[in-house]
Formats: structure tokens, sequence, C-alpha cells
């Protein structure tokens, strides 16, 4: 699968789903400790403890990825501002 389906398959989780790291991991076909990396980046909220688990809830990180598109679009316009291309 291909990353934009593993993205969509996460959109098609009910939001209320608790993922284990590990759940994560599965669902976007990569090893945990790259979860935790990604986290570690900022890519992913912090995961919170559950049952002694490490979870993720899917609407958190959906809202996650939401902010960090709505940060990347208001850089990329202060950008286009900084450079005379506003118009484009």
């Amino acid at each position: 699968m291909n990353e934009i389906g593993k993205l969509c398959e996460l959109g098609q989780i009910p939001p209320e789903t608790i993922l284990t790291r590990k759940g994560l991991a599965d669902l976007m076909s990569c090893h945990p400790r790259t979860i935790k990396r990604m986290e570690e980046r900022g890519e992913l909220p912090a995961a919170i403890r559950f049952h002694g688990s490490l979870c993720y809830i899917a609407k958190a990180i959906i809202d996650h990825l939401q902010h960090l598109t709505e940060k990347a679009q208001q850089a990329a316009l202060r950008d286009r501002r900084r450079l005379g291309m506003e118009g484009l």
C-alpha cells in the first residue's frame, strides 16, 4: 500500500479508536520505533499511557496532522509574500 492509502486508512477508522504504538506501526507498515521517532520529531502527537501501553487516539493524530498542514500553508504564504510571489 502506498503512503496515501495508509493515511486514507487512518482517516477511515472511528475517531475514538485507541491505537497502541505497535497497532499504529502496523497500520502504517513501519516499525514501532519509527512511530516513536515520528513523535519525537513532532510528526505525531505525544502518546498517552493507557493500561500500561503507549497509545494514540485516532482523532488526536488526524487533528495533529491538520495542524501541521495549516502551519505549512501559513509558512508557504509568508514565503510567497516575502518573495513577492503572492499572486502565484
